[in-house]
C-alpha cells in the first residue's frame, strides 16, 4: 500500500521471504526490505523510530489530507525541535509513515 500510495514502481522483487524491493520514484532508486512476522511482533512495542518511512513535505497539511484521501489512518500530530512538524500515519497493511515538514530547508 505505501508503493502505490507514494507512487512507487517496483523495479526488482526477489523471492526470499519477506521479500527485498527495490523501488524507483524518478530517477531514485530505493531498497525496501520488510520485517519477517517475528521481527514485526517484536517491535510493537519498540520506540515507532526505529521501524517507519519518514517523508519530508513542503505543505504538511495538504500532504495529509492527500495521504487520508488514498486510505492512511491519520495519527499523532506535534512540533519537534528545531521548528518541524511531525506527523504519523498508517497505511492499510500497519506499515507506518512519518510526515514531516521543516520551517527551514537542510
Amino acid at each position: 500500500m505505501v508503493l502505490r500510495t507514494f507512487g512507487f514502481t517496483v523495479a526488482y522483487k526477489n523471492s526470499k521471504e519477506p521479500p527485498t524491493y527495490f523501488v524507483r520514484l524518478g530517477e531514485s532508486l530505493i531498497e525496501l526490505i520488510p520485517p519477517s512476522e517475528a521481527a514485526r511482533q517484536s517491535c510493537e512495542s519498540a520506540d515507532p523510530r526505529l521501524s517507519h518511512m519518514a517523508i519530508s513535505v513542503v505543505d504538511f497539511d495538504a500532504a495529509v489530507e492527500v495521504l487520508a484521501g488514498k486510505g492512511m489512518t491519520v495519527g499523532d500530530f506535534r512540533e519537534a525541535s528545531g521548528g518541524v512538524t511531525v506527523g504519523w500515519l498508517d497505511d492499510p497493511e500497519g506499515n507506518q509513515v512519518q510526515v514531516s515538514m521543516r520551517l527551514e530547508k537542510l
